[in-house]
């Protein structure tokens, strides 16, 4: 299964327990209480699945969130040890070891993009994209705790209508580079983050492209 796909489907998943919850069929207070750990694991799963994500922070997650999953089940682990206690000195450590281990899996991936329609995701991980379709027509860009860098100014858009690109950024970050001929609207929202527009305003901006989506506790640079 693709990492695109098993992260809708674990959306999905989600949504129908929370729908099943309010339809008092099932206690989701119970449920999440319990299995929360399996949202770390499910986040390490979808970065192992991308060929450009980082391996060892998938494989971190997935095995902090199995334990964290033993102790919510009360299968010891570790005897006589508690696993919480030792949960944020362990991130601080694997902290300063990313900084300092140079590693390839670490370094943005520059790649060549000629499609008219982007889509990129970047969990844990970054991604560097140069685009130069002669008919752009959007796309969507998904983020979290990672970020992607997307140069546009390679790119032509031939439609007379506004061309649209969703953008979603959770703890990380979103950068477009545009021609000096398209005018970007900022229709979006953002919670604990930022979106900043620094096209130029010209009488040459007569290609229209509108930046939809959310951005919580992240950042979204628009530049030329």
């Amino acid at each position: 299964m693709k990492r695109r796909s098993l992260l809708g489907v674990l959306i999905i998943v989600v949504g129908i327990i929370i729908l099943l919850g309010n339809l008092d069929y099932i206690d989701t207070g119970d449920i999440f209480g319990t299995y929360w750990p399996l949202v770390i694991v499910a986040i390490g799963l979808v970065n192992l699945l991308d060929r450009h994500g980082s391996k060892m922070f998938a494989s971190i997650l997935i095995i902090v969130g199995a334990v964290l999953q033993l102790e919510e089940l009360d299968i010891e682990v570790l005897q006589d040890v508690n696993i919480y206690e030792f949960i944020f000195p362990a991130i601080i450590i694997l902290v300063g070891l990313w900084i300092i281990i140079p590693r390839a899996s670490r370094e943005k991936i520059n790649r060549m993009d000629s499609k008219d329609v982007i889509d990129h995701i970047s969990i844990f991980s970054g991604r560097d994209v140069i685009n130069n379709s002669s008919d752009f027509k959007g796309g969507n860009l998904f983020t979290v705790f990672g970020g992607i860098d997307v140069d546009l100014t390679q790119a032509n858009i031939l439609s007379h209508e506004p061309i649209v690109i969703d953008v979603f950024a959770a703890f990380g970050g979103i950068e477009l580079k545009v021609p000096i001929d398209w005018r970007v609207e900022y229709h979006g929202i953002s919670l604990f983050g930022g979106a900043d527009n620094k096209t130029v305003l010209s009488a040459q901006n007569n290609k229209v492209l509108i930046i939809k989506g959310l951005v919580i506790f992240g950042g979204l640079d628009i530049k030329n």
